[in-house]
């Protein structure tokens, strides 16, 4: 647009002095900033929308899916990155980064210049562990991509009223091999096509639940999903969830020693309470009926393997009373050994055969079992 101006700074300082395991810190300073034809008033109208993943969302959604949760402090981002909002008011607004290994917050900033107004984003943290490293290589290039492609929409949206379903500005080299990587890593998350083995059988909004796992195991190392659609009412599926108490319902011979799960119900199994073992090596941290149960890994010798792990099953209903959407949502954080750099590499793949099995078995159940009218 004529007229507007393109300032970007960056800075990382030089690294603290680390510890015998390097645990140093890195200062990340990012700025973006553009003149803007418009008042400061109409400019804030289009950010309060932006993160929403809707058809007025400025942010490049189209490449990065975004989404928005609501609430007093809402929860926002982009693919896997999570932010909480920390400050608003007419003139921008700043939110908290919600990731273990980078502190700090991201914003933007109104100033009125005559008719025009200069719209700034600003990005400071401190980085650690790997990211110290994957700023400048991976998200460097990404976050300063999406930042200038956001000021593109932003400028199209207050020109025509509307934001383009796709996004104009081309990727440099460095960004789209970045791009590709992480998509590539992360399971699809990028574009939003989710593939194996962090996702199975979900979509971008199964992913954005509210999930109890979450405030159980924050900050997790690796996040997966898992979904199905069930053609039985809740009240149906929810039993069978109870009867994980005694069988894990995936590979029998692999998993429960060669015992096949149990194909009817077992009503005693229904009456849960907190502390109940799951699946010989889980505990039932929470539920509520017909809705959800909420697990942990409570197993010395699995946790010497596995780490922490927390696991939530969610029941939603559908528009269709007589279906159903079963999503599991699993949060992992590894042991810090040469075990858990291998767990991050295996686990994902080994929980995905097992609980597409598990829930492929537990809809199949739900879907056909009838009670025995003498029993019932």
């Amino acid at each position: 647009m004529g007229g507007a101006s393109v300032t970007i700074r960056y800075r990382i300082d030089k690294p603290t002095l680390g510890t015998i395991r390097h645990r140093m810190a890195r200062t990340i300073e990012n700025t973006h900033e553009r003149l803007m034809r418009a008042s400061v008033p109409d400019l804030r109208a289009w950010l309060d929308r932006a993160w929403t993943g809707g058809a007025d969302d400025v942010f490049p959604r189209d490449r990065l899916p975004s989404w928005r949760e609501a609430g007093p402090a809402p929860r926002f981002g982009h693919a896997r990155l999570r932010f909480q909002m920390q400050r608003e008011d007419a003139t921008g607004w700043e939110a908290r980064f919600l990731a273990g290994r980078f502190e700090g917050h991201h914003g933007f900033e109104l100033r009125p210049e005559g008719n025009n107004t200069r719209i700034r984003h600003t990005l400071r943290g401190r980085a650690r562990g790997a990211v110290r490293w994957q700023w400048p290589l991976l998200f460097r290039p990404l976050h300063d991509w999406a930042a200038e492609a956001l000021f593109d929409r932003l400028e199209v949206a207050l020109k025509t009223g509307s934001v383009p379903d796709t996004t104009a500005r081309p990727m440099s080299v460095h960004t789209r091999l970045a791009y590709r990587f992480l998509d590539l890593t992360e399971g699809g998350m990028l574009d939003g096509h989710h593939t194996h083995p962090r996702s199975w059988g979900t979509s971008t909004p199964d992913e954005t639940v509210p999930m109890e796992c979450d405030a159980v195991l924050r900050y997790p190392d690796h996040t997966l999903y898992r979904g199905v659609t069930i053609d039985a009412p809740a009240t149906r599926v929810f039993p069978w969830l109870c009867q994980l108490r005694a069988a894990p319902y995936s590979y029998d011979w692999l998993d429960n020693y060669g015992r096949r799960s149990p194909r009817c119900l077992d009503s005693a199994l229904g009456a849960l309470t907190c502390g109940d073992r799951f699946m010989r090596i889980f505990r039932l941290v929470s539920f509520e009926a017909d809705t959800s149960v909420t697990l942990v890994l409570d197993d010395r010798a699995a946790s010497r393997w596995f780490g922490d792990l927390a696991v939530t099953y969610r029941l939603i209903p559908q528009s269709d009373p007589a279906r159903t959407r079963l999503l599991c949502k699993l949060v992992i954080r590894y042991p810090r050994s040469t075990v858990g750099r291998a767990m991050r590499m295996v686990l994902p793949w080994g929980d995905l055969i097992m609980m597409r099995k598990q829930l492929l078995t537990l809809k199949t159940l739900a879907e056909t079992w009838e009670p025995d009218p003498k029993t019932s």
